[in-house]
């Protein structure tokens, strides 16, 4: 017993330091993390979905991990975390994520090559876009885009977007849209040109396609930092302004100049 007392005595530091590292080694694989204040908090998880080939995943601007593809789990502590999915080839996506402890958050990112996948129209298909686009009207406050499951209205007034929250009980509001439990109209985007198109982005509730000037682009519905921008379109300086109109889940259709395209997504 004294040798075990004089063992103690000699590396009682160092079984500490081991005991604390255990313990945290620990608690990581049952999921907990210390938190602000030295505390300890169960962490959520960051499930990532329709990832392609070779994606890289930054969280909080630093690199997490490379993914061969499909999905990704992260484990992050509670709160926001700015997330950044980023591919050779893409434009990088980008957003602000809340995080909740033991709970799961799914998000899947927009993917938009950094070169369009654009096809010239022949024949009837011309006569059915240019019908289709126009006849496309930007929505208002009288005739909006439901958005983000129905719970968000978007919507052009004084050339500037706007996200309105839908009132109805079964509604909960997007985040960006509420602060301090109150839920207001918030501007998505205010451009200095005009205004030409606004489209619910095919196949999605949380993003937009949105014409100015020249260009046509899809742009995250979520105004806050860091958000997404991906430009779909550029027309040249003395280029008839681009307008466009949805046509499939995955597509949609673009009048460039004299010429009209189908632009798969």
């Amino acid at each position: 017993m004294k040798q075990i007392g004089v063992f103690f005595k000699k590396w009682w530091l160092l079984l500490a330091i081991i005991v604390v590292i255990g313990a945290l080694v620990l608690f990581n694989m049952v999921g907990y993390r210390v938190g602000p204040g030295l505390s300890i908090v169960r962490v959520g998880t960051l499930v990532i979905t329709d990832l392609p080939e070779n994606a890289s995943i930054y969280v909080d601007e630093a690199y997490n991990r490379r993914v061969t593809g499909g999905i990704a789990r992260v484990s992050l502590l509670p709160g926001s975390h700015t997330v950044i999915v980023s591919v050779d080839g893409y434009y990088p996506w980008s957003e602000l994520v809340e995080i909740t402890s033991d709970a799961e958050t799914t998000e899947r990112p927009i993917i938009i090559p950094t070169k369009t996948n654009a096809v010239e129209l022949e024949g009837e298909a011309v006569t059915a876009a240019r019908t289709k686009i126009n006849t496309t009207r930007l929505p208002s406050a009288f005739a909006p885009l439901s958005m983000e499951g129905g719970c968000a209205q978007i919507s052009v007034s004084g050339n500037r977007i706007l996200a309105t929250p839908t009132t109805t009980p079964e509604c909960v509001p997007p985040p960006y849209l509420c602060v301090d439990g109150s839920c207001e109209a918030t501007v998505v985007f205010a451009p200095l040109e005009p205004i030409h198109t606004v489209l619910p982005y095919p196949g999605r509730s949380d993003a937009l396609i949105v014409g100015v000037k020249q260009r046509l682009f899809v742009l995250e519905i979520d105004p806050r930092y860091p958000g997404f921008f991906a430009e779909l379109v550029r027309g040249g300086k003395d280029t008839i302004t681009p307008r466009a109109a949805t046509s499939t889940d995955h597509s949609l259709v673009t009048i460039v100049g004299e010429k009209v395209y189908g632009i798969s997504l």
